[in-house]
């Protein structure tokens, strides 16, 4: 086998899929967020400049773009013998293009196929007629190359969830019989845009190791083999060789990305856990999903923790955030943990959105008389890696949940906000938006707005220039006057992880000057998931007070 390069082609999909992990900026058609064709062509260059030897395109999803045929040509031309397409096979129900692709040289297709008939499969994607779709797309692209008298390696991918893993047997025999392989089987991925879903597709990694024992009993007649994605090899050896297991010597060429880069054979970070099981491994095993860490070692992590906290600070405050995998019982194990360790006041950080609802995290406070939720504004924002999208925010969600801290006694709402964002219009929220936001949370009871000022918001922009810095500075005596005429307190945060003394310089250090400062270096409880290689997923880790280089 040579070395494969996937490359991505766009962010655009046809469909609608409930469990996507970037459901928002998936659901762009076609066009400005999209490669050029030419910027294409240049990677597939410099794939073959760099040595690999195969060549897959995924997206987004690359089949509805109009330049396709003229891609894979393309590379053709440029001496890959393979080239792959990842798809979920709609477009090819059109047989002229099937037709079209498998002439420009098309070697091998990877489909979606998450359900063996219409019903599963559609409610999984979102779009009603995706399942006949995919099924007469593989059917044209077969066909097409049959009558060319070309090969065509053909795999499925599925996305094992609750809805279809009764059903995994029959979703492999329809594959084989539509001339597929190779069966991808892979768990639900969890992001922030599907974390409030999170407890619909989430399987127990035992479950999905059961479902393909039962999937497997016998083989499959067609003779083919599965590849678990993101699941340990070591779960699944007793199955035998209709196991192909998954490695990461893979590269993609992430649509954003300028080079190709450089992650051959590591580990993914943030996305993964390892037990002492893999101290010894020798495969090239990404480990266990954090989707998969029972709850019960999730909540001894963090309650270690911040047992270690409370040694330098016995009876103080404690500030707790990246809860957001919790379940509402892991809630209240961890602050009637904390109260049991000796902490005195309790504050807790949340974006809005979690493996509870707002709801239930407030009705766990109130059981375990937690006093302050720090409610986190992640304002709607222009995608940093390409400024031609936008990422969701979370402002939305916290006005609705403002009005449950009126319905009884319990914790004080709080704001947190990146001061240097009110004045970015790279992100959906001004100075005038945040004072409207702040009114509904001093009529929910709060009484404090909190701000940070790092030098950089998010580690893929670059460092504040002096112009942009002087601008914000000079607005703060505004904003701290907007603040106080709501009878709230304006309070800067101190970064946990910065040089001390700060640069004169800093943002933090020039804005400190105008708001009074409170620091909670001692108080956050640096549990394991606290780590900035959680911001994928957490909606409640405030990563600006971790990271905050200098210029």
């Amino acid at each position: 086998m040579g070395r494969l390069l996937t490359i991505e082609t766009g962010l655009a999909c046809n469909n609608h899929c409930e469990f996507c992990p970037q459901r928002v900026i998936r659901g762009f058609g076609t066009g400005p967020v999209e490669l050029g064709t030419g910027e294409l062509k240049r990677r597939i260059d410099r794939a073959r400049e760099d040595g690999f030897d195969e060549v897959a395109f995924s997206g987004g999803e690359p089949s509805i773009r109009k330049d396709l045929v003229e891609v894979v040509g393309y590379a053709r031309s440029r001496g890959f013998e393979r080239v792959f397409i990842t798809t979920n096979g709609r477009m090819f129900a059109y047989r002229d293009l099937a037709t079209r692709v498998i002439e420009a040289g098309l070697t091998g297709v990877s489909v979606s196929l998450h359900g063996p008939n219409a019903e599963v499969h559609d409610a999984l994607t979102g779009s009603p007629g995706s399942f006949e779709q995919a099924v007469k797309g593989l059917v044209n692209l077969h066909e097409a190359a049959s009558r060319m008298d070309r090969r065509l390696d053909t795999s499925t991918v599925t996305l094992v969830v609750p809805h279809n893993l009764p059903l995994l047997k029959e979703i492999l025999e329809l594959a084989g019989q539509l001339g597929a392989g190779l069966h991808i089987v892979q768990p639900f991925v969890l992001s922030r845009e599907n974390l409030d879903r999170a407890d619909e597709f989430i399987l127990p990694v035992e479950d999905i190791v059961k479902g393909l024992e039962r999937a497997l009993a016998g083989g499959l007649p067609h003779g083919g083999r599965v590849k678990p994605y993101n699941i340990p090899p070591c779960l699944l050896e007793h199955l035998g060789d209709v196991i192909e297991p998954q490695t990461y010597s893979l590269k993609t060429f992430r649509e954003f990305e300028n080079d190709v880069g450089s992650r051959d054979g590591r580990r993914p970070e943030g996305q993964f856990y390892w037990t002492e099981q893999c101290d010894d491994c020798k495969q090239l095993c990404p480990g266990f999903r954090i989707e998969h860490l029972p709850e019960s070692d999730a909540t001894g992590m963090i309650l270690e923790a911040a047992a270690h906290t409370l040694q330098t600070t016995p009876g103080g405050e404690l500030t707790l955030g990246s809860l957001d995998l919790l379940t509402r019982e892991g809630l209240k194990e961890v602050f009637k943990g904390v109260r049991e360790q000796g902490a005195g006041r309790v504050r807790v950080i949340w974006g809005g959105f979690g493996r509870v609802d707002t709801a239930g995290l407030v009705d766990a406070c109130r059981e375990t008389g937690v006093e302050e939720i720090c409610l986190l504004a992640y304002p709607e924002m222009v995608r940093p890696t390409d400024r031609r999208a936008r990422l969701p925010g979370n402002l939305d969600r916290l006005r609705e949940d403002l009005a449950l801290f009126r319905r009884g006694p319990g914790p004080r709402p709080s704001l947190l906000a990146v001061a240097n964002m009110l004045y970015d219009d790279g992100f959906m929220l001004d100075e005038a938006g945040f004072l409207d936001l702040l009114g509904l949370v001093k009529t929910a009871g709060g009484l404090d707005a909190f701000f940070v000022a790092p030098e950089v918001i998010t580690t893929l922009l670059p460092a504040h220039d002096e112009a942009f810095r002087a601008r914000v500075v000079a607005a703060v005596p505004g904003l701290r006057s907007g603040v106080e005429a709501l009878g709230m307190h304006p309070r800067l945060v101190s970064s946990i992880e910065r040089p001390d003394p700060l640069p004169d310089g800093w943002l933090e250090s020039r804005i400190g000057a105008l708001l009074d400062t409170v620091d909670w270096r001692g108080s956050y409880v640096r549990h394991p998931f606290v780590g900035l290689k959680f911001g994928w997923v957490m909606w409640s880790h405030p990563g600006w007070l971790f990271h905050n280089p200098g210029a």
